[in-house]
């Protein structure tokens, strides 16, 4: 492998390293932001990409990152057919820089920069909390209670040896989990790797289920990217179930996000942190799940790693859907309680479910145009409103907000685009 640009000095490789995974061709958009990332020393990342997308991976400097120059290292030319996986280690702290050379994707973001830094963070992810206090609130969430803590090096464990958590309360809305500077990640799914089982009206979810994830021939129901859903489209909500796509979250949108990636037998899902799932037979954030977790269709963790990729979200009349086989909401976790115990409104009826409905083509035309352009580019500014609403009136801000989306829908643009850029923008300063 070729030489990297190092800065910093060399440590030891801890003795959990993980490998991240970051879909190369989801970087590559001249509307994106510049890309950065912070790993730990130990750690490695995958860049993937398919060799029909035309893309190679150059190990750079960071004045040659920052100019588009093609001056550095080619680690990967891009001339194989079929999936690409280039590795990189990094067994040193320090700040790397990488970018694709072709044609002009330099100068259209498809760049990033890493920071690997020394593995002294204290990560909830491994149950590490920078305080005491800290680390025992959480505790005090798990089902049942996980009483006291020690500490282990500067970072605090739940109780009294490896952190173990059995599951997460669910009898109240959890608080929504602590930001990284500038962290506005959306709760989705990958959109590069994820599925859906799409289903022909009139076709069960008994007859579905094994044509999209078993052995039975694709005549009436078959596995498709989600970002190819639209509303209207009929999924599987369960193996059991099926539901109708209100709305296709994030499909014009060029955003990546951060994602944890749980490998099981035969697959893998990748979600946001804080996307809600089935663990252990429990509703819980992604970031809960750990190897031995058991998901919805029988499988087992068996490792969590990280990646980025690309977002989509498709919103559906049940609130669920069959991601990869596996039973998934289509909330994040601050709102999931809520709309997953709805029994009437705002699920499966509400005024924008039934505009939907009545027209599923304009209204995804009128949410990618219209919705979408605002809510990705305002995303900090509304999730921050809507994360603190009090449960008790949430309902109430539901249906203040499904009302002014379902009047917006025959309103001249112009005038939708006007009033939802102010309610986006946040209090001045």
């Amino acid at each position: 492998m070729a030489v990297l640009h190092v800065i910093g000095a060399s440590l030891l490789l801890p003795a959990a390293a993980v490998q991240h995974v970051i879909e190369w061709h989801d970087l590559y958009d001249a509307g994106s932001e510049p890309h950065e990332e912070h790993y730990t020393v130990g750690d490695s990342v995958m860049f993937r990409w398919m060799g029909s997308e035309n893309h190679n991976l150059m190990n750079v400097s960071k004045s040659a990152y920052t100019n588009c120059v093609e001056n550095g290292a080619m680690l990967n030319d891009g001339r194989s057919t079929g999936q690409i996986e280039q590795v990189v280690d990094f067994p040193k702290t320090g700040e790397f820089y990488f970018l694709c050379s072709v044609g002009s994707h330099c100068n259209k973001n498809q760049k990033i920069n890493i920071t690997i830094d020394p593995d002294t963070t204290c990560n909830s992810a491994k149950m590490m909390y920078p305080s005491k206090d800290a680390a025992e609130a959480k505790g005090s969430m798990c089902d049942p209670p996980v009483n006291g803590s020690h500490k282990m090096g500067s970072c605090w464990i739940l109780g009294d040896s490896h952190g173990a958590c059995g599951g997460m309360k669910h009898d109240m809305p959890s608080p929504p989990p602590p930001a990284a500077p500038g962290d506005d990640d959306a709760p989705c799914f990958a959109r590069g790797s994820t599925t859906a089982c799409r289903v022909t009206r009139g076709t069960s979810a008994a007859e579905a289920f094994p044509q999209c994830f078993g052995d039975a021939p694709s005549t009436t129901a078959e596995a498709v990217l989600m970002s190819s859903l639209t509303a209207g489209d009929l999924v599987l909500a369960s193996p059991a179930s099926v539901t109708r796509v209100l709305l296709n979250q994030h499909v014009p949108s060029k955003s990546t996000s951060h994602f944890v990636t749980l490998h099981f037998g035969g697959g893998e899902l990748a979600l946001t942190p804080d996307h809600v799932l089935e663990l252990d037979g429990e509703w819980a954030p992604a970031r809960e799940a750990k190897a031995g977790s058991r998901l919805s269709n029988g499988r087992t963790v068996e490792r969590v790693t990280d990646a980025r990729s690309g977002i989509i979200n498709p919103l559906t009349a049940s609130g669920t859907i069959l991601a990869n086989g596996v039973v998934a909401s289509v909330y994040p976790e601050w709102i999931s309680t809520h709309m997953l115990s709805s029994k009437l409104y705002p699920l499966p009826l509400s005024a924008c479910n039934l505009l939907t409905y009545l027209f599923p083509a304009p209204a995804q035309t009128f949410y990618d145009a219209a919705i979408e352009p605002l809510f990705d580019g305002g995303r900090a500014t509304y999730r921050k409103y809507l994360e603190v609403v009090p449960p008790a009136l949430v309902t109430p801000a539901i249906a203040a907000l499904d009302g002014l989306i379902a009047a917006a829908f025959v309103l001249p643009p112009a005038l939708v685009v006007a009033a939802l850029a102010v309610a986006t923008r946040g209090p001045r300063k």
